[in-house]
């Protein structure tokens, strides 16, 4: 079996492997996403920052739907909301 993605599988974007079959470096994720020295990484964080520098930011993230009697509360969150005050 190959590890070659279909041809349509990005869509209109360009495919980041367009010669080869997938590669994956643990170095180059780490240089994407920002990885301190430390090798530590909070994944929720860059995702959420991710999101925002996309324009994504005010987009829903997490919505709260109380179920029970007592809680009918209905509250929505957006990435940005997410993000430390600061």
């Amino acid at each position: 079996m190959s590890a070659q993605a279909p041809s349509n599988f990005y869509g209109s974007e360009q495919h980041p492997f367009p010669s080869g079959p997938l590669a994956f470096s643990w170095a180059a994720l780490a240089q994407e996403l920002g990885v301190g020295e430390d090798g530590a990484f909070n994944m929720a964080w860059i995702a959420v920052d991710r999101h925002v520098a996309a324009g994504r930011g005010e987009r829903v993230a997490f919505r709260f739907l109380g179920e029970d009697e007592r809680c009918r509360e209905r509250r929505l969150l957006a990435f940005v909301g997410l993000r430390p005050a600061g």
